[in-house]
């Protein structure tokens, strides 16, 4: 991690650190599953505080989707999130979709705004928020769809991203309130046969992150 040292102690330029903050948010969910907690937030917090000086609100937005990113996957199992995940996860995601959905920037494309979306909608069906959610994982999948085959792997993940979030409704009888009924949501969304056939035409298997 020399390249933060050098951004921390002034030795580099502008330039140099915005591209550098950009090398790390693109290979940030491969870092997310390598590195320990500590020391991943670490790096992107300080990453994070560069884009803040730096007043560039598309950078901070991808820090903040990875920070969110890494809560996700730190403490991800079955059927989903931990409560104190989702809910840690959610405040950096929320940011990020603020500042990636606001006027300015508008942004509606690329890997950092999917998985902020994707993201997001499991956090916000973790707290029983099912329309939201699943109306935020949907734009996900949609952005996945038109960068096409070259994000066929992220687009399989994106379905298991929905799907998992229907499955809630099974799992959890508290969730089964409002008018995000099981009925209503799995009928609309059968997701898991699309992320499955996406996965085995690629060989890949259902990615769980």
């Amino acid at each position: 991690m020399q390249l933060t040292e050098w951004c921390d102690n002034g030795e580099m330029t502008v330039v140099q650190i915005g591209k550098c903050i950009d090398v790390f948010n693109s290979v940030g969910e491969l870092l997310a599953k390598m590195l320990g907690k500590e020391k991943y937030e670490s790096v992107f917090k300080s990453l994070r505080k560069k884009s803040e000086e730096m007043r560039d609100q598309k950078r901070l937005s991808e820090c903040l989707t990875s920070l969110g990113i890494k809560q996700v996957f730190h403490c991800s199992r079955s059927p989903g999130l931990c409560d104190v995940a989702a809910e840690r996860a959610k405040e950096y995601l929320v940011g990020a979709d603020r500042i990636q959905s606001s006027l300015d920037l508008d942004i509606n494309t690329g890997n950092s705004r999917a998985q902020c979306l994707s993201k997001l909608g499991r956090c916000l069906a973790k707290e029983g928020q099912f329309l939201e959610g699943k109306e935020k994982i949907q734009q996900a999948i949609d952005i996945r769809r038109r960068h096409g085959d070259e994000d066929i792997i992220m687009l399989a993940a994106t379905y298991n991203d929905m799907a998992g979030t229907s499955h809630l409704l099974y799992i959890y009888p508290r969730f089964q309130r409002g008018p995000a009924t099981v009925n209503s949501l799995v009928h609309q969304h059968s997701t898991m046969i699309p992320a499955r056939s996406l996965a085995t035409t690629n060989r890949i298997g259902i990615l769980t992150h």
